[in-house]
């Protein structure tokens, strides 16, 4: 689920807000050869960062697929494999299969198999890898996001389940959903005689969970929970870099505040819940309740007055 966060201090607010594009549909064409088994992609209500659509899907290149029979007591996958799935890559126009070895075909026009893919393939910075049950779904356990925003990625996931008949022409639609959560950040002031300066770095995310486990179970639900290992810190801080934070702010809406990330660089985060700062009588922490916070240096001040006052 979306979410908006407001956090208000003295005359001015920042705004942190996941964000969302509409759904679009396209890359339905080509690749369908007799009984293979082909794909197409959709994207499900963006909250992610570069890939809002089908071309910044292919662009990316790659999905891993898994897929199990949906109906038979076969327990192993039919497609991929219990610690991968198979790579499919985009040619030219269409999506196929990154190694021929791991094309299959439909067992019969009615059988269904049940799929399940995600991107990006390469898990090097997510440092976890999929397991695949037929019971169990797929699953990414001790699943880590990067504290560094240079190092994050839009991790996506997709599910379907589906037989040769209803795919028609368009073959398996494997719609993909994005896993984590872009925030963005919006500065106003209570009057337009007053200016918000955000310092260099100025803006930081606290007690961030970095590590969670994504699964998405048969009937395709998708959620996150706690890791199963806890070997790294669960909660750290993020600071903003200067490049996503513009200065001098001059708005009495949230609508004419200029977004300080941007849409092809923003921060990511797993969907986790956030609460007021609340410091202590000497100001330098904040009370641990476990919840993630905001920590912003700023000054606000008066654009006729040369009184500045600092938060």
């Amino acid at each position: 689920m979306k979410k908006h966060y407001l956090i208000g201090f003295a005359a001015c607010t920042l705004v942190l807000a996941s964000c969302s594009s509409k759904n679009k549909i396209d890359d339905l064409g080509g690749g369908k050869t007799d009984d293979a088994i082909s794909f197409s992609t959709s994207i499900k209500d963006s909250r992610g960062t570069a890939i809002l659509d089908n071309t910044g899907l292919q662009a990316a290149g790659s999905f891993g697929v898994t897929a199990f029979h949906s109906a038979t007591d076969q327990p192993g996958p039919y497609m991929g494999a219990a610690d991968a799935g198979a790579k499919i890559i985009y040619k030219t126009d269409k999506w196929d299969y990154d190694k021929p070895a791991d094309a299959r075909y439909w067992p019969d026009a009615e059988a269904s198999l049940t799929f399940y893919g995600y991107t990006p393939v390469d898990g090097t910075k997510r440092g976890a890898a999929p397991v695949f049950t037929k019971d169990g779904g797929m699953v990414f356990d001790n699943y880590v996001v990067p504290i560094a925003v240079a190092d994050q990625e839009d991790f996506m996931w997709a599910y379907t389940s589906t037989n040769k008949t209803e795919s028609g022409a368009n073959g398996v639609v494997m719609m993909f959903h994005h896993a984590l959560v872009r925030v963005n950040f919006k500065a106003r002031v209570t009057t337009s005689t007053l200016k918000v300066d955000i310092a260099e770095n100025g803006i930081t995310i606290c007690n961030i969970k970095k590590k969670g486990k994504v699964t998405v179970v048969p009937a395709g639900t998708f959620s996150w929970g706690d890791p199963t290992a806890a070997d790294v810190p669960l909660l750290n801080n993020i600071i903003v870099p200067s490049n996503l934070a513009k200065i001098e702010y001059n708005a009495t809406t949230p609508d004419q505040a200029t977004a300080v990330s941007l849409p092809t660089n923003s921060v990511m985060l797993m969907p986790q819940e956030f609460a007021a700062w609340a410091p202590t009588p000497g100001g330098t922490a904040a009370t641990a309740s476990g919840l993630g916070y905001l920590k912003v240096m700023c000054k606000i001040y008066s654009a006729t007055a040369p009184v500045t006052y600092y938060h």
